[in-house]
């Protein structure tokens, strides 16, 4: 498991880490197809249901 070293400032790291939610469904989606064996369709469908409500993306 990677951490950041104590002399990288939060604004450093969370730019480095700041992913759009379309580029980590692209990602991510043919792993959820792989493990789950359900469709890319749905694989992307489901996650862009979900990533929007995890808090890595919520601003409120």
């Amino acid at each position: 498991m990677w951490l950041p070293n104590h002399t990288m400032t939060h604004e450093r790291y969370r730019f480095m880490h700041t992913t759009r939610i379309s580029a980590q469904i692209e990602t991510s989606a043919p792993y959820l197809v792989q493990a789950t064996g359900m469709s890319l369709d749905e694989a992307v469908s489901f996650m862009g249901a979900l990533l929007p409500r995890l808090k890595h993306w919520s601003r409120g």
